[in-house]
């Protein structure tokens, strides 16, 4: 798998999982204090977020979540890790 696959693998995740969760873009903006358009960019691949940026928006969609449902959620890392790979190049 070459770069770009891998990023736009974790871009995937991250949309995916905002949808699996039923969040919005302007919830995760609202969160971190950033534009809707800036999220709509890295789901869409026009802007690749670090991995401290991945990180902090799954933390946003988990704290959303968790207060509108009382429920936990966990989340997977993993597939995040990719990014420590892909920035160390």
């Amino acid at each position: 798998m070459d770069k770009m696959e891998e990023l736009y693998k974790v871009v995937n995740f991250i949309r995916d999982y905002r949808k699996k969760l039923n969040i919005t873009q302007e919830q995760i903006a609202t969160k971190l204090d950033m534009s809707p358009s800036f999220i709509n960019k890295i789901e869409n691949g026009v802007k690749i977020p670090s991995l401290t940026l991945s990180f902090l928006i799954l933390e946003a969609m988990k704290d959303i979540y968790m207060d509108e449902t009382g429920l936990y959620v966990d989340l997977h890392f993993e597939d995040l890790f990719l990014l420590e790979h892909l920035n160390s190049k």
